[in-house]
């Protein structure tokens, strides 16, 4: 468990990170102490005095914070693949969204864990204060004197019930009142009285004598019969303090012990949450939300520049290649997910619409390839003009077959026009393999649908063909996929 000092590392730790005032704490806390040992202080005093602090807003970073301009086109992303890129857009959007939900979640999960730990912060210290206060020894200090009353009471009551058994209880002495309501000093005290009243009567002394003795025995019998009930109550009395007194001082033993318990309990409840509030703040740890915001935004940022760098090269590839305008406003900072968000569903379905008056054409063209002067094989050109293709034709892949005598497949290299690629940089030769003799019956597929997509078809295709041993001539065949409305 951690002691002071590194409850105190703790604390400044997670002040730092979340943006606490420790000082503006303390200080509060020092005011709250003082004036509660001031007894005149007032509640509302105490309020003002000791509750100065604020503390941050906890303002969430932004997520999205590069601007829309700030991203260069990649050249390598060549904006006749519209297709292409609209799939990869779309996914690196569905990530952008995800991640934004996911930065959200740990921003929500982070300014939870800064208000509770503020809140726990502060209210430390005042419990600390409680506890010096005496908060634990409270209960048990209130049935100490609670059991002191109660021995107090106890023995009054007592006492009380010992006077009344004293006057009833025949032999009794000691003291004036002892034995005073036994039957013998009841009846010797009729008797006196009748003596008395038989006196004092000037008449029928004997009558007079009878009717004191009948009426001073009545009186005696009512006020014995308050005395018994008198008696009978200071014994419910006794029985019921007996009874408190024995459940308080149990009540104070186990309440002396708690408060052993209670500091017990509240230490270990204070230390585990300082060790979990300084998994909070542990550089790796899931639980560090700052940093987790941190890895979700770099994370964010590769996905948006990726993002853009297809956008652009859609609205392009739009207008340029199939003639659909969907122009895109430049978005501003903070809203470029949304706007594209939007402007992708609108380009998606005008691009749909489009292609629903697309038709999927096989265009062949027939050369002849002269053999090299060094032998090692021929070479073709295949010239490609405006009248062999549909009008305004897009490329989708080309395939080759030979015409001649019965022989294996060979492989090509294949030079398209330069307005043939479909990439910006694309150079070089395309490797056509497993090219058989013509048969109709043959179902070609087209390749390097990737590096001819959407490119133009007419000019010179040159082709290469490598031999060995003697070379002769060859008429080719080369067939062109192409897109047209």
């Amino acid at each position: 468990m951690p002691g002071q000092d590194e409850i105190a590392r703790i604390e400044r730790q997670f002040a730092k990170q979340y943006g606490l005032d420790l000082d503006g704490i303390h200080r509060d806390a020092r005011a709250l102490r003082t004036l509660i040992a001031d007894t005149t202080a007032t509640s509302k005093a105490v309020d003002d005095a000791s509750y100065t602090y604020n503390g941050s807003q906890a303002i969430v970073p932004d997520l999205e914070t590069i601007a829309f301009n700030a991203i260069e086109a990649d050249p390598r992303i060549a904006h006749r693949r519209v297709e292409l890129n609209i799939d990869e857009a779309t996914a690196y959007l569905q990530m952008c969204l995800d991640l934004r939900k996911e930065y959200g979640e740990a921003a929500k999960l982070r300014n939870d864990t800064r208000f509770k730990g503020e809140e726990f912060v502060r209210l430390d210290g005042v419990h600390l204060q409680e506890v010096d206060a005496g908060l634990y020894k409270l209960p048990w200090q209130d049935a100490s004197n609670e059991r002191e009353g109660l021995a107090v009471s106890l023995s009054e009551a007592q006492t009380q019930l010992d006077r009344l058994e004293e006057m009833m209880r025949s032999g009794a002495s000691g003291h004036r009142y002892s034995a005073v309501l036994t039957d013998p000093s009841l009846d010797q005290n009729i008797q006196n009285n009748a003596v008395i009243t038989r006196h004092v009567a000037n008449t029928s002394k004997d009558a007079v004598e009878t009717m004191a003795v009948s009426t001073e025995g009545v009186r005696t019998a009512l006020d014995l019969a308050s005395w018994l009930d008198r008696l009978g109550g200071a014994k419910a009395s006794v029985a019921q303090l007996t009874a408190r007194l024995e459940s308080t001082t149990r009540s104070e033993k186990f309440l002396r012990s708690d408060e052993g318990f209670r500091t017990q309990r509240a230490e270990i409840s204070r230390q585990l949450a300082w060790l979990q509030i300084a998994e909070h703040c542990r550089a790796d740890s899931e639980l560090n939300y700052d940093r987790r915001m941190s890895r979700i935004k770099a994370s964010f940022d590769e996905n948006l520049v990726a993002l853009v760098e297809r956008i652009k090269p859609i609205e392009i590839g739009l207008r340029n290649v199939y003639g659909i305008d969907v122009p895109l406003e430049v978005p501003p900072v903070g809203k470029i997910v949304e706007t594209v968000a939007v402007w992708l569903v609108v380009a998606q379905n005008e691009l749909s619409k489009f292609k629903r008056g697309q038709r999927l054409s096989l265009c062949t063209i027939i050369a002849t390839g002269a053999p090299r002067d060094d032998g090692t094989g021929l070479d073709c050109s295949f010239d490609v003009s405006q009248s062999d293709i549909p009008h305004n034709a897009l490329l989708r892949g080309i395939a080759l077959e030979y015409f001649g005598e019965n022989r294996g497949p060979i492989t090509l290299e294949v030079s398209p026009p330069a307005d043939a690629w479909s990439g910006n940089t694309a150079t070089g030769a395309l490797v056509v393999g497993r090219v058989g003799q013509y048969s109709p019956s043959l179902d070609l597929k087209a390749q390097h649908q990737d590096a001819l997509w959407n490119g133009s078809c007419t000019g010179t295709w040159s082709v290469r063909v490598t031999t060995r041993g003697e070379s002769q001539s060859l008429q080719l065949a080369m067939h062109l996929w192409v897109l047209s409305a």
